[in-house]
């Protein structure tokens, strides 16, 4: 009965709310007789039960802080239709002190409706009525077109301020709080703005909800809390959802009647309450801003950036004996240039030695990052990170807007050049080569039979009719070996005419293209694919476990073999050693790769390191936040701007060309040293200057090879002569 009773009231109030721009003298009547004259509403326990919604990256929840802004009456919310979108109030207006020590000429509250379930406390809100105004005052001024959400104790149940709340015109939801928690299921997920309102005296209960189940929560409500001290207020700022919600506003009673404190938290400002504005029975409207934007301007307060070397990302400047100089890079230029937009400083800080980004232990806990940014220690995180929720990164912290993306490669060492003495066969392919050799088997014996048959029409040299001197004779014309026997029977010297044009044309042919080979390295067919790494049996390295899980669950079966050969290493000295000894490959994101292999090089500039053509698992990278924390939706927003102005891209290639200027000043500097290798004595030190590239020993090696192998034959041939002999 009292339920349709209710349904019925609540009715009739939204009809004459809703009927007329200014209401009739008969529904004011009405709605007046239904506050003051109805008799005991049993205001229900559970709310609408419409599910509890997990906040996450992409949910439709629109935070009020982000919403279009302009000054607004409450007769010009009433003239828009009940369905039109009308914007939040949120005044412009800046607190000009934003501090719990801030001062006051009103007694300092000493506690808050001791007795509002006696019934002379109905008389005194029916011949006041201060509290009720406030809030519905709070709610015209700053909630007018927000969902709300009231959650209200056993002392609070049947008042008529209860009542009030629940006659607004808003949408709302009604949970009642007691020691097992919040009874009902709350929605904490709205298309428009949020509000909810706490009305409870006691504490406990309001900690214990504030320190668990930290999605159960709307962190971009407006909250307003009645029934607390003002001390009972600054132990509930303290709770976790507390001290990531931006908007939390006390109100607390005065010592004198009627009157009433109102106190903010600080946020990221400071630990306590900030006291904003005092209210009283002759208020009729608030005129400072209760939710101030605390997030636009930190006045200077240092935020915690968690970070480690990770180039060129994150770039460490030491000096000669290691110390750290100072830091450059683009993110670390992302992240100061958010310091300047909402003027906070910066204080550095890295994870423990070998943790980075973090892994995930056995008993469910992190280290790394991951357990600084979900244990408070941390507000920013820099690193090359990736958008990823692997197992279970978003419990403890969050990911900023993207602002690029890599892909997943392969660095593996650069193989060494082919040796120099194959470059004596490479000016030619096989199939020239075959014909040649056949060259040399074919004109001695050719020659030696026109000397034969020259010799029976008449006169031909005795020499060229032996065979082994014809052999001869036309092995030196190949090598333009000059020989002053020519023959003298027309065939003969026709033959031996065309064999030199012929020896002429090939061995010009093989000097020109000879100097080129010796002069260029040749480096070996390598591995460029999954397959090909997967056949060379080489280990994966890395250093967290991140990128294993990834690739087991490819659908690609070379990566899910390759999944059962990753090895584990601290540093990435570590895995650059293992990378330059050909022991295996290191897997990271292309842009550090990139740095890396440009590093990773010979005195003479050589790589010694390369990537793989082929990549995998594009990823998006972005900053790192605590899980809710209030500062991502405007941090995202300038995020956003500097990636639409290019901003990102040029940081980038500065940090590049910054890292390059230092390393050649280093240089400079060892070579200057006395012990240090002048340039002089490189052997590409002539080459610098004239352009020219000297034939060295590892150019002729070949040649040197020849005359040793002829060496060796001359012996085996002097040996054997000797002993026949």
């Amino acid at each position: 009965m009292k339920g349709g009773l209710m349904s019925t009231w609540v009715c009739t109030l939204l009809w004459a709310v809703s009927s007329a721009n200014k209401p009739s003298q008969k529904a004011k009547q009405n709605i007046d007789y239904l506050l003051n004259s109805s008799p005991e509403i049993s205001v229900p326990t559970e709310s609408i039960s419409i599910g509890i919604a997990q906040a996450h990256l992409d949910s439709k929840v629109v935070p009020s802080n982000t919403m279009p802004t302009e000054e607004l009456s409450l007769s010009t919310n009433l003239q828009r239709s009940p369905n039109s979108s009308v914007p939040v109030v949120v005044p412009s207006a800046r607190p000009a002190i934003l501090s719990s020590n801030k001062s006051h000429s009103e007694a300092k509250p000493s506690g808050m409706l001791s007795s509002l379930v006696n019934e002379d406390l109905e008389a005194d809100f029916e011949e006041e009525g201060a509290l009720e105004r406030l809030l519905v005052t709070l709610v015209e001024q700053y909630l007018m077109n927000c969902d709300l959400i009231i959650i209200f104790s056993r002392s609070f149940k049947d008042t008529k301020l209860l009542k009030t709340l629940v006659f607004l015109p808003n949408q709302k939801q009604l949970a009642s709080i007691n020691d097992q928690g919040v009874a009902g299921h709350i929605n904490w997920v709205s298309k428009r703005c949020l509000g909810v309102f706490i009305l409870s005296m006691d504490l406990e209960p309001l900690l214990d909800f504030g320190n668990r189940d930290m999605t159960s929560w709307s962190y971009a409500a407006r909250v307003v809390v009645v029934g607390l001290t003002k001390e009972e207020l600054e132990n509930l700022a303290e709770t976790k959802k507390a001290k990531k919600t931006e908007h939390l506003l006390g109100i607390v009673k005065g010592s004198r009647p009627s009157h009433y404190f109102m106190y903010t938290n600080q946020l990221y400002q400071g630990k306590g309450l900030a006291y904003i504005t005092s209210w009283g029975k002759r208020n009729s409207g608030i005129s400072d801003e209760i939710f101030p934007d605390k997030i636009a301007n930190f006045h200077g307060v240092p935020l915690t950036v968690v970070t480690f070397e990770f180039p060129p990302s994150i770039i460490y400047r030491k000096g000669q004996n290691g110390e750290l100089l100072f830091r450059f890079g683009w993110e670390i230029a992302i992240v100061e240039a958010l310091s300047r937009v909402f003027n906070f400083s910066i204080i550095y800080t890295e994870p423990p030695s070998g943790e980075l980004w973090g892994t995930k232990l056995p008993n469910g806990s992190w280290n790394g990052m991951v357990a600084l940014m979900g244990s408070g220690k941390g507000d920013i995180g820099i690193a090359n990170i990736f958008v990823t929720g692997d197992l279970g990164r978003r419990e403890f912290q969050e990911f900023s807007t993207p602002f690029t993306g890599v892909r997943s490669c392969f660095l593996t060492r650069m193989e060494p050049p082919l040796p120099k003495w194959q470059s004596l066969g490479l000016p030619f392919k096989l199939e020239t080569w075959v014909a040649i050799f056949a060259g040399f088997f074919i004109t001695g014996p050719m020659l030696h039979l026109l000397s034969i048959s020259g010799s029976r029409r008449g006169y031909e040299r005795s020499n060229l009719q032996s065979v082994i001197f014809s052999t001869f004779y036309a092995v030196g014309a190949h090598f333009r070996h000059p020989n002053h026997l020519l023959p003298t029977h027309a065939s003969s010297r026709i033959f031996v005419a065309s064999l030199w044009i012929y020896a002429i044309l090939l061995t010009t042919g093989y000097s020109s293209n000879l100097t080129a080979f010796l002069t260029i390295s040749r480096q070996p067919s390598s591995m460029e694919t999954f397959k090909e790494l997967f056949e060379s049996r080489r280990q994966i390295h890395e250093l967290v476990y991140f990128f294993q899980s990834q690739m087991a669950d490819s659908e690609n079966k070379y990566l899910r073999a390759l999944a059962e050969r990753f090895e584990y290493l601290k540093t990435l000295a570590d895995i650059k050693k293992k990378v330059l000894n050909g022991e295996g490959v290191m897997i990271q994101s292309q842009s550090y790769l990139e740095y890396t292999s440009a590093q990773l090089t010979t005195p003479q500039g050589r790589p010694l390191v390369r990537i793989m053509k082929e990549c995998f698992l594009p990823y998006s990278v972005a900053l790192a936040y605590q899980s809710n924390a209030p500062l991502k939706a405007k941090f995202d927003t300038a995020i956003t701007w500097m990636f639409e102005s290019g901003l990102e891209r040029r940081w980038f290639f500065d940090a590049i060309n910054l890292s390059e200027k230092f390393r050649k000043m280093d240089k400079k500097i060892l070579e200057s040293q006395p012990d240090s290798e002048s340039p002089e004595n490189d052997e590409n030190a002539f080459t610098v200057r004239s352009g020219v590239i000297p034939l060295g020993i590892d150019h002729m090696q070949g040649l040197f090879i020849i005359l040793l192998f002829g060496y060796l034959i001359s012996i085996i041939s002097f040996v054997t002569e000797s002993l026949i002999g």
